[in-house]
């Protein structure tokens, strides 16, 4: 009987082996997708290949089983639940950047609710028992007389190593080959279904060839610098007085945006009053719509946009420059400002270990920064739990008036105040607005409270406007969004438009990268309404009616914003209103991708 219950567990112990990286595999899908029957059939088998692969290769070089096997059984778990919950509160999913920027999102953690649903349940149950039944079946390294021959198990674990190196290879640059034996898509904006079609392990190890940048086609250094030369020479002009100059501040605000430019939405009243009276055609203003090219999050891809005038077009999917690529001093808006005798100081009301600031805000030309710490010795005013844009806008104010005697003031500043998550209720954020809609539309709480938000930004802005109408320093004021808010949050929108995220038209998803932007100044400077432009090129835009003549770089993307006068790492649109996705039979942009690079890993700042 003992002979047989020995036999019947080595029998179950193997078996358990060679199925839990399967097991595995299915169950990190089903944080994806619930059950997981979308995957393509050749996707799910090379997956399943490669994840035996990989405990294999760890088997046989630590000599162990359970060791391995149940720590990869617990590492894709945590991975399963980090995409479960990114995508319920980004809609979206990991990329191996995000990896990178995981300080960041443990800063937020604590305002979202992370109650589990049935899926993750089931998901976790099943991870536990699959991780209990390893450590108690399978055999452990001593009872596997093969082990015993240390130089042949090495041998082994060699081969399966170089098998799963040339299987990642494989997919890592699987846009290189022609013949195509797997569904793998190279359009990363559309996460849910790549994720649910391709199956998360060949997306994560297919978008692994992007975390680094490479060098553009025909670039030449030397070449580059020469074509800047001739730009700065043809931009070259009188730079106004140090006493003429105005002080611009810029008010970059967290998600804000506004969802009639996605589809149809009907308040009980306007949640953005101001802002919709300044598209009308306000003295003094300039109003629009800029694209942007992260949605939901990464804020600092545009800021990035903004202060360089780089596109994230040219940069991997899903990388953060301010934490990757910014190692020293870039030419950038804050520098060339500095350099005509402004005073450059970046401000945001939330902790500064975020998305790397406090290093690469200094590589950008800020001479000064100051972060949550400087705000709380404030008392400061909160809605929900973070700072208002009320109180955070009167703190601008203060700082420009402070600094106003050393001359003009490029004050760029980030809010917080309408951060997502929106599923929460709080005493000190009123409801005042409400969705005319079914009580049944999906999501409906969460984009009441969001809108609730975007009205509190849109006062807190009127307010900043009516204290500059009555100020004798010339002020450019800037405001604009970062993004629009998570995908999931538009359901009542898209609810509208007789679809759901999932099921979106190209031109829809193009609108969910669309923000309103307002330049507005208490001098006289010519007013626009109507333009549609991209985060880019706002830099140039917002210099240009601060009469401050361009620099090279910039001086270059004035004339291309002639012929393209969208560019993000969404969609491009051309001088006759052509849009396409990025990448997709784009009008030629190699020498902005060119030049982009030099300024970035090639050129000195001066």
């Amino acid at each position: 009987m003992n002979i047989k219950e020995t036999g019947l567990k080595k029998i179950s112990g193997y078996i358990i082996t060679l199925a839990a990286p399967v097991i595995m595999f299915f169950l990190l899908q089903c944080c994806v997708q619930f059950p997981a029957t979308g995957i393509q059939e050749e996707n799910a088998f090379f997956s399943c290949i490669w994840m035996e692969a990989l405990s294999l290769t760890l088997i046989l070089f630590s000599g162990s089983i359970k060791i391995p096997l149940a720590a990869l059984s617990l590492f894709f778990l945590l991975l399963g639940t980090a995409e479960h919950y990114v995508y319920r509160f980004r809609a979206s999913f990991l990329t191996p950047i995000d990896f990178f920027s995981a300080g960041t999102a443990f800063n937020v953690a604590a305002n979202y609710d992370f109650t589990p649903d049935p899926a993750l349940i089931f998901v976790f149950v099943s991870f536990i028992i699959l991780t209990a039944l390893i450590i108690f079946l399978c055999p452990s390294g001593r009872d596997v007389k093969f082990f015993a021959n240390t130089s042949l198990r090495l041998t082994y674990a060699c081969i399966f190593l170089i098998s799963l190196v040339g299987m990642t290879q494989y997919i890592r640059h699987y846009d290189r080959y022609e013949n195509k034996a797997l569904d793998i898509s190279d359009n990363a904006f559309h996460s849910y279904r790549n994720n649910r079609r391709e199956g998360v392990i060949i997306r994560l190890l297919y978008d692994s060839g992007y975390i680094f940048v490479r060098e553009p086609e025909g670039y030449s250094a030397s070449r580059e610098e020469e074509i800047l030369k001739e730009y700065g020479e043809k931009a070259a002009g009188a730079v106004p007085a140090k006493e003429e100059l105005p002080d611009i501040v810029v008010v970059m605000n967290e998600s804000f945006s506004d969802p009639s430019l996605v589809g149809p939405i009907e308040t009980n009243t306007d949640y953005m009053p101001f802002v919709h009276s300044l598209q009308e055609g306000r003295e003094n203003t300039v109003t629009g719509v800029i694209n942007v090219s992260v949605q939901g999050g990464n804020t600092p891809n545009t800021e990035f946009e903004f202060l360089t005038g780089c596109s994230m077009a040219f940069l991997p999917r899903g990388s953060i420059p301010f934490q990757q690529y910014l190692t020293h001093d870039i030419p950038a808006m804050p520098r060339y400002l500095s350099s005509m005798g402004y005073e450059t100081v970046a401000m945001h009301p939330y902790l500064s270990n975020g998305w790397n600031r406090t290093r690469a805000y200094p590589y950008l030309g800020f001479s000064d920064m100051k972060f949550l710490e400087y705000f709380e010795e404030m008392d400061p005013e909160y809605v929900r739990e973070y700072i208002s844009d009320k109180f955070f806008l009167s703190a601008i104010r203060d700082e420009v008036d402070r600094r106003n005697d050393d001359g003009p003031v490029f004050s760029f500043n980030v809010t917080m105040q309408n951060h997502s998550s929106y599923s929460k209720d709080y005493d000190n954020l009123k409801r005042d607005i409400r969705i005319l809609s079914d009580e049944d539309t999906p999501y409906l709480h969460e984009m009441e409270n969001y809108l609730n938000l975007v009205k509190l930004s849109d006062d807190a802005f009127r307010e900043m406007v009516e204290y500059y109408e009555g100020s004798d320093r010339k002020t450019l004021l800037v405001f604009f969004g970062d993004h629009q808010p998570p995908t999931i949050n538009y359901e009542p929108v898209f609810h509208n438009l007789g679809t759901d995220r999932r099921n979106l038209s190209q031109e829809t998803e193009w609108d969910i990268y669309r923000v309103p932007f307002v330049i507005w100044a208490n001098y006289d400077i010519e007013e626009e309404s109507g333009i549609e432009t991209s985060v880019n090129y706002l830099g140039n835009l917002v210099m240009k009616k601060a009469g401050i003549p361009l620099y090279d770089f910039r001086s270059y993307l004035d004339e291309l914003s002639n012929e393209v006068p969208v560019v993000s790492a969404v969609r491009t649109v051309d001088k006759n209103g052509q849009s396409r996705n990025t990448g997709e039979e784009e009008p030629d942009l190699s020498e902005y991708g060119r030049l982009q690079y030099y300024e970035l890993f090639d050129g000195k700042a001066e």
